[in-house]
């Protein structure tokens, strides 16, 4: 899965799939109020798969790795978080994202709905079965937060209540 992730990122940064956001920089309470937001629904789906018998798995954290994985700049990124299979034909994969602003939101689900469309392709003829789970796969988004959860749809379903239940209105 490594191998696949690292030749994927790679691709994508080569084909110049990046950005930069110029947009005005928010206010710094409401930005702390989002980070504590940000680290409450981590721990909320944290404890949810904590319950759970999840294929092996490996986590990533912060900006840099997580943004190089989906083919966008870390700096459009105030923090991330990734959870996915280490075996290359599972599919198991939730990534969180904490956007530095809403217009950031909009390009991150762009290049995961690209990186989802290259996942399914891949997995079309070599495995058809996980090719079907990406292709039911979520990407969601509120205010400056985006998530992508690749996984069986009663599990899917889980960790959307528990991202929800975090997120303020």
């Amino acid at each position: 899965m490594k191998k696949l992730l690292f030749c994927l990122c790679a691709l994508m940064l080569l084909s110049g799939c990046t950005f930069w956001d110029s947009a005005a920089p928010q206010d710094h309470s409401s930005v702390l109020e989002q980070e504590k937001e940000f680290k409450a629904i981590i721990k909320s789906v944290e404890n949810l798969l904590a319950e759970k018998d999840l294929p092996e798995h490996e986590a990533c954290t912060g900006n840099s790795d997580t943004a190089a994985c989906y083919g966008f700049k870390a700096e459009a990124l105030r923090d991330g978080w990734v959870l996915s299979s280490t075996y290359a034909l599972e599919a198991f994969e939730i990534a969180l994202f904490h956007a530095k602003s809403e217009a950031n939101v909009t390009i991150i689900e762009e290049k995961l709905h690209t990186y989802l469309d290259d996942l399914e392709e891949k997995y079309a003829s070599a495995a058809p079965q996980t090719a079907a789970v990406v292709r039911r796969a979520a990407i969601v988004s509120r205010g400056s937060f985006c998530a992508l959860i690749v996984c069986d749809d009663a599990l899917q379903t889980e960790v959307l209540a528990a991202i929800n239940a975090e997120i303020s209105d």
